[in-house]
């Protein structure tokens, strides 16, 4: 195996194991179709949870103020609450003869924000809020470069994307306008046959199509993305991958780390796009193949373009840059975050905003101790204040004081804990308020309103089909229901007559062994109903009151000629039902029949002398088209055709076919039809025939388009 090889399949490798935790968000059939959690199930749940969340920007758990809006409610069980938050601090201690598990109860009931006291360290210690307690300042002491350095690695030279570092810190927007145009490129190519005007090239796939266009747009190139120099030398996707992982300064062993944070960007897409892939049989991704390897490789080339845009301005376009700046001015990396992330100190903020401005180092650094020295004393009179509410709900606020540093960082440190896994305690406690709820209904016990026990309790499934028999069989005696979630059935799938996808019936964590198609029973034949429809027709084409029209029209011509020239170009895809059939229209003398599948379009008219007038055309569904061609085929003479709103029938001899019509506007093929052309070609038939057969020979399997030159 050459070593390009060997390269190309590790960055293959590398892609595809960044993306297993990428859940396929496809085909969405049903409102809770797939578990976002799915690449996590090998974590415990309460890591799983965690991992997701710092993946997709996640939140876990409602908000502490929610969950104590249901305890107001008494949805909530405090004792299991207690039980939980008391796990959490097994062997903790007291403070001020409380329990530390008590404080933290009265924190998470009472306040609705959590402290995050861990999130303050930098610049507030527990000494600090001690000194205010006692209502004195916290002492200064200077905040040295190399904390705040070691501060800031940690969170942005960890596997976060470039361009989400330059936003935090300079304020831009390079992570929206690449998300924004991530999704036009895809939206372009994975348009499923929607779009009136297709991105060219497609069958060559994603990236090669996608760059043919890119490396022409003239608007990207007046938006300062010089593509064609970002990509260099690289052809392949995974060429380009490695290119620009390399250009900007990653390590390697922290390739897959910074890789699953860019699929992880937009999961949407590149969860349909893993689907895509992997689905042998979807028509879509056999026309138009694209994979996971290239929505990364398209990413990267425009995440890349965006930086070295912004570097034309003085910013960081790679990492050892970044890195080179983060250490040659601490002091402005700290102002950034705190003004672009939103926690800057109101009163200094016009002050910060104007110094990093004039980007003056002696400016900068004289404010930079004055700001700390502020946001200090800010955090610890807010913590403090915390405190002393919690004290006072467990009656021992005026000894706060008195409490040394040492205890005080105990109780913070605490407090800090349980915050981070308080979402569970209050998940476990709502959970047993529930089941405790229910069982004591369920329970054989009578209950306090009622005089006896009930004759019977039966459970039923959360489900809308069985509303009615619970609501049935509570009217018919003393009977007492209950909906719980769960199943109670045989799951299987079902492809109803005509279409040619299956459905699920069933849960959507259920996947159905059993398997049910819809076919037509052609050996059944109900005489009265086919009766009653003959006669229906009969009845409705001598009537002028009802908005049905009838024609005579000559079986044969109307079956082997319209029909005939006409089927072949339906669209074979179901889901675009405005292109899934014929298009017929009648303007009283000509009957046209229209059909295109979005490549190409045919078009028959003919005369037929006293055809009715239609208002609007209709279209026959393909399989109703074949069915109404093989009628006819049949017919010996003449055959008539009705149309009503929704519904064409047809009859001949003894046979009355109905089809239902496709209810979709048809797109306006006039449009496409060239009104007048300035050249024009003949060609003898066969010659031109026995070319087509000679070059048909010499093509490749995958590809449809000949070229004529």
């Amino acid at each position: 195996m050459r070593a390009d090889t060997g390269r190309m399949l590790w960055i293959r490798s590398l892609v595809y194991v960044a993306g297993e935790q990428i859940p396929y968000f496809w085909p969405m059939r049903t409102f809770i179709h797939h578990n976002p959690l799915h690449g996590f199930e090998a974590l415990e749940f309460d890591e799983a949870v965690r991992e997701g969340c710092a993946l997709f920007g996640a939140q876990s758990y409602l908000s502490r103020a929610r969950y104590q809006h249901y305890l107001a409610r008494g949805k909530v069980d405090t004792g299991c609450l207690r039980r939980e938050i008391g796990a959490l601090l097994e062997d903790a201690g007291e403070v001020l003869g409380r329990p530390l598990a008590d404080w933290v109860y009265a924190e998470l009931t009472a306040q609705a924000e959590p402290l995050r006291w861990a999130d303050r360290l930098l610049c507030i210690e527990a000494g600090d809020v001690a000194a205010v307690l006692r209502g004195a300042a916290p002492p200064q002491r200077a905040l040295s470069r190399e904390a705040v350095l070691r501060h800031m690695e940690a969170r942005f030279l960890q596997g976060t994307p470039l361009y989400e570092v330059v936003d935090r810190l300079f304020g831009t927007q390079l992570g929206a306008e690449l998300d924004e145009l991530v999704i036009k490129s895809c939206l372009d190519f994975f348009d499923e046959g929607q779009s009136v005007w297709s991105m060219p090239e497609r069958e060559q796939g994603f990236f090669r199509a996608w760059r043919e266009l890119a490396l022409r747009n003239g608007r990207l190139f007046l938006r300062g993305l010089h593509l064609r120099e970002v990509m260099g030398d690289a052809e392949t996707p995974e060429q380009v991958i490695a290119h620009v992982l390399a250009m900007l300064g990653i390590p390697e062993p922290l390739w897959q780390g910074y890789l699953r944070r860019e699929i992880a960007r937009l999961h949407g897409w590149a969860g349909f796009i893993r689907w895509r892939s992997a689905a042998r049989h979807y028509h879509w991704a056999q026309r138009h193949p694209a994979d996971l390897v290239e929505f990364v490789a398209v990413r990267l080339l425009f995440s890349a373009a965006l930086l070295r845009a912004s570097a034309r301005r003085g910013l960081p376009a790679d990492y050892p840059g970044l890195r080179a700046w983060m250490e040659a001015e601490p002091e402005a990396l700290f102002l950034r975050d705190e003004l672009y992330g939103r926690t800057v100190v109101p009163a200094l903020a016009g002050r910060v905003e104007r110094a990093l401005d004039r980007a003056r180092p002696a400016e900068i650094e004289a404010l930079f101790g004055e700001y700390v020295d502020r946001k200090r004393m800010l955090e610890g009179q807010a913590i403090a204040a915390r405190l002393e509410q919690l004290g006072e709900r467990l009656g021992c606020a005026g000894e706060l004081a008195r409490l040394p540093a040492t205890d005080l960082g105990r109780l913070l440190r605490a407090l800090d804990e349980v915050e981070r896994k308080e979402g569970r305690c209050w998940l476990q406690a709502m959970e047993a308020h529930a089941i405790d709820g229910l069982l004591q209904r369920v329970a054989p016990a009578a209950r306090e309103d009622r005089d006896k026990r009930p004759f019977a309790q039966a459970l039923f499934c959360i489900d809308t089909r069985s509303e009615r028999i619970r609501r049935q069989l509570e009217a018919a005696g003393d009977y007492q229901t209950f909906g719980i979630a769960g199943f109670f059935g045989v799951p299987f799938g079902f492809i109803e007559i005509g279409k040619g996808s299956e459905a699920h019936l069933c849960p959507a964590l259920l996947t159905p062994r059993n398997l049910v198609m819809e076919m037509p029973g052609f050996e059944y034949r109900d005489e009265a109903a086919v009766t009653a429809l003959g006669k229906a027709v009969h009845e409705l084409k001598e009537s002028i009151l009802t908005p049905f029209v009838t024609v005579e029209a000559i079986g044969l011509l109307f079956g082997f000629d319209m029909i005939g020239k006409t089927l072949f170009a339906v669209s074979p895809d179901d889901s675009r039902h405005h292109l899934s059939g014929i298009y017929l229209e009648s303007d009283g003398e000509r009957m046209r029949m229209v059909a295109t599948d979005g490549h190409r379009l045919c078009k028959v008219e003919r005369e037929l002398g006293a055809a009715p007038t239609l208002e609007r055309g209709v279209i026959i569904p393909r399989k109703g088209v074949a069915e109404i061609r093989r009628l006819l085929e049949s017919a010996q003479e003449t055959a008539d055709l009705g149309l009503t709103a929704d519904t064409i029938f047809v009859r001949a001899r003894d046979v009355v076919l109905s089809v239902k019509l496709v209810d979709a506007q048809f797109p306006p093929y006039d449009q496409v039809i060239p009104k007048g052309a300035d050249k024009s070609i003949t060609a003898p038939r066969q010659a031109l025939l026995d070319t087509l057969k000679r070059v048909e020979i010499l093509r490749e399997v995958h590809e449809r388009a000949r070229r004529v030159v």
